[in-house]
């Protein structure tokens, strides 16, 4: 056996590497990469900044502690020895037994067609759920319409029950702390030992950091600014919708959650994901894919995708005038195309069923579709509404409520 590497436990966050120098700097090298189009960004065009983070800080010989099963890895390879001073992956307990009586106990229930009924969760929820808790660090891989909110409730009244500390739920915007929390009150209608509204408090822009309420609810941009001690009083945090964060949100917030042994993120994909993956298994832990969306249409579980892609023509005097258009001209034109507008429109109108039309141009663009659309309508049944960055987080809630109710209206947004 060759040289030995010795990995000791600093907090939950950071693990403590003890190896010859060569190693150090061969482990550092390994956990260093580049920012995704770094040499657009300012410092680095400045020259400030290299434009590369690195997981492993050679001064202090840290690195985030869900990165240690790679240093092991890297010690099988180069026939290094690899100690554990301190034990890192311990396991929770948790039969599938145990499970299904808790998940019985939650009496979680949603509205359904006009009339309350229990949630039944499906297999592939179970096994995140008991997957998550019996790691107590995870990255869920959970495809949109597979009910991520269900799994963080069950997880948030998990370790409501078995902690005495406080619970951390983090989200990207601020209509997902509403929405999470609604969906809360909505799980536990049926509980008569638990309400949501007496141990959830919500924090985003202007309100409140502090509460004795034992679980927190924030957008990521809303602790950002908060030290070290704030996250103290957190020993599990919960992150939806991972993808959406940056690498600084993420290690900002996790890496000073020094004390949170259980962390879960959830999230639909990694392929757009704006964090690298070392972080997030660095922070959070490994990934666990629950299901594919493939698998959840062939089991009838969300509707089959069919997708038509309608492609314009413009006429030679339009091809022309764009020629030499810069990218933003051409945008301009593209949403100020009177023709083009009415297409969309007529297109919006003429669909049964709820109508999703999204648009990026809030002034310019979708304040004229939503003019255009309501003067167009015939139908004084058909309710149409409109939902831009202005909108009020409560009406984006009622509207969503709304919406899960009605079956022939129009969304822009």
């Amino acid at each position: 056996m060759g040289d030995q590497i010795l990995i000791s436990k600093i907090n939950e966050t950071y693990i403590r590497i003890d190896a010859p120098k060569h190693i150090i700097q061969e482990l550092a090298d390994r956990f260093t990469f580049e920012v995704p189009n770094a040499r657009f960004l300012p410092q680095v065009r400045a020259r400030i900044w290299d434009g590369k983070i690195r997981l492993f800080q050679t001064r202090t010989q840290s690195l985030y502690t869900g990165l240690h099963t790679m240093v092991q890895a890297y010690a099988d390879s180069e026939d290094c020895e690899c100690i554990y001073t301190d034990p890192i992956d311990k396991e929770t307990a948790f039969s599938v037994v145990e499970a299904r009586r808790m998940f019985q106990s939650l009496k979680i229930s949603t509205m359904f067609e006009d009339a309350r009924k229990e949630i039944k969760l499906h297999d592939h929820q179970e096994r995140a759920i008991i997957h998550a808790i019996q790691a107590r660090r995870s990255l869920l891989l959970s495809p949109t319409a597979s009910g991520k909110s269900v799994v963080i409730y069950v997880l948030a009244r998990y370790y409501f029950g078995v902690t005495t500390e406080k619970i951390l739920i983090l989200v990207p915007n601020v209509s997902l702390v509403d929405q999470l929390f609604s969906d809360f009150i909505d799980y536990a209608t049926f509980d008569k030992l638990w309400n949501a509204e007496d141990h959830c408090h919500l924090i985003s822009a202007g309100k409140s950091k502090i509460t004795n309420k034992r679980i927190v609810i924030s957008t990521w941009q809303s602790l950002m600014r908060q030290d070290s001690t704030y996250f103290d009083q957190f020993s599990t945090v919960l992150n939806d919708e991972v993808h959406l964060s940056t690498s600084q949100q993420i290690s900002g917030i996790l890496a000073r959650c020094t004390r949170a042994a259980y962390r879960h993120g959830l999230t639909g994909t990694l392929k757009e994901c704006r964090t690298n993956e070392l972080v997030l298994q660095g922070l959070l832990g490994p990934t666990y894919k629950t299901i594919s969306t493939k698998e959840l249409m062939d089991d009838g579980k969300v509707a089959k995708l069919n997708i038509k892609c309608l492609q314009l023509s413009y006429c030679q005097e339009d091809r022309k005038s764009v020629k030499r258009l810069t990218y933003q001209e051409e945008i301009d034109f593209l949403v100020k195309h009177k023709h083009r507008n009415h297409f969309i429109r007529n297109l919006a109108l003429s669909l049964t069923g709820n109508v999703l039309l999204l648009f990026q141009y809030v002034e310019r663009h979708g304040r004229v579709l939503e003019m255009m659309i309501r003067e167009k309508n015939e139908d004084p049944n058909r309710k149409i509404f409109f939902i831009s960055g202005d909108t009020d987080p409560i009406e984006r809630e009622r509207i969503r409520n709304l919406l899960d109710r009605e079956k022939n209206c129009i969304l822009i947004a």
